[in-house]
């Protein structure tokens, strides 16, 4: 499973305030992945993605990804898959 990634607080952003609803869905996903016994990629680790990068990797809307962000996010999928193995 895996956890949602970096919102913005930024209010110059469209997705501005969805920083609730973002870490209930972390706790929700981590609990329900506890329960069955599922393992948790944390998405919102990935250090790329935060306050000082937004422009960069969510420019559209400071949640959403564009190609660059959805590449750091495939790659970092990928590398804790593997290391699940």
């Amino acid at each position: 499973m895996l956890t949602p990634t970096h919102v913005t607080v930024n209010p110059e952003f469209s997705n501005c305030g969805y920083i609730d609803n973002v870490t209930s869905g972390a706790e929700f996903t981590r609990l329900l992945a506890k329960e069955e016994n599922l393992p948790v990629i944390e998405t919102n680790l990935i250090p790329e993605f935060s306050a000082e990068n937004e422009k960069i990797y969510q420019a559209n809307d400071g949640l959403h990804f564009v190609e660059a962000g959805y590449r750091v996010l495939a790659d970092f999928i990928e590398k804790e898959m593997r290391k699940m193995m």
